[in-house]
């Protein structure tokens, strides 16, 4: 009995740990910077941005946020450009996605729909980098594909 007793403590005492981890909490914040992007009215309009720049990182993502200011997103930062594919695993916010090239214009703007990974986001053309914000953001804004984006501070240079 002494025994049973001692495992359900142990396992008691152990709980929140084991659940924090299957939970899918929120990673720690990334670092951030600004991010720069240019609508069709040539209006700078300004997101702060984390930077996702590992593929620990990129593959977390926005997965299990509550909430993203309207001013708020993720950068994703590829070292080479190739054809990126997103999706909505484990993703609760609805997101807008603009796909990049490394000379900072937006080729692909795509509307993502939360926690839906039967969808994949892909980008039409090898790009670099990716940049998620809160879904309507770039409609609101008036930011097109072709506009421009500078990613100063964002990335090596």
């Amino acid at each position: 009995m002494k025994i049973k007793f001692t495992v359900m403590v142990c396992l008691l005492a152990l709980f929140p740990l084991v659940t924090s981890v299957f939970a899918g909490k929120a990673q720690p914040r990334l670092a951030q910077c600004t991010v720069v992007v240019i609508n069709d009215d040539d209006k700078e309009l300004k997101i702060t941005a984390e930077i996702a720049d590992t593929p620990s990182a990129r593959a977390y993502g926005l997965m299990f946020r509550e909430k993203l200011a309207e001013k708020e997103g993720m950068l994703f930062v590829f070292k080479v450009d190739d054809y990126l594919n997103f999706w909505m695993k484990n993703v609760t916010l609805p997101l807008s996605i603009a796909f990049i090239d490394s000379s900072g214009k937006i080729c692909d703007i795509h509307e993502m729909k939360p926690l839906d990974a039967s969808i994949s986001y892909l980008s039409s053309v090898p790009v670099r980098y990716a940049l998620e914000v809160n879904q309507g953001w770039f409609k609101k804004n008036n930011v097109k594909k072709g506009n421009r984006v500078i990613l100063h501070g964002c990335i090596s240079q």
